[in-house]
């Protein structure tokens, strides 16, 4: 946060920016005041900050997958090997055998509510 500049150097300011009015405006209007404002009653200035949002990509590693959805990885794996979740639907191998989760397809088997097996 930036400082606040020393009071006596506001009132030379002020005092400043007051002759150079009187020296440029004419008499009837030179009865312009000037506030003065101390360090203790400006508030401090703030600098707008940007909002950034970030998205997941379409296909996630499991680890990112369980961050993102509050599952463990282990409860992403057990859903995988038991079929549960379904290759091409709920997740996909990379060309390299690497299992990514589909973020969209982890929402609809969320929002399928199927999974009601004792």
């Amino acid at each position: 946060m930036p400082k606040e500049p020393p009071q006596d150097l506001q009132i030379n300011f002020d005092e400043w920016l007051r002759s150079r009015l009187a020296e440029l405006l004419p008499a009837e209007i030179q009865t312009v005041t000037v506030p003065t404002t101390s360090p203790a009653t400006t508030p401090p200035r703030v600098a707008p900050v940007p909002i950034v949002t970030v998205e997941p990509a379409p296909y996630v590693t499991i680890r990112l997958a369980a961050t993102i959805t509050g599952l463990t990885v282990k409860a992403i794996y057990r859903k995988i090997q038991v079929g549960k979740w379904i290759e091409g639907r709920e997740f996909r191998r990379s060309p390299d055998g690497g299992i990514f989760i589909s973020i969209k397809g982890f929402e609809r088997w969320v929002e399928s509510g199927k999974e009601a097996r004792s």
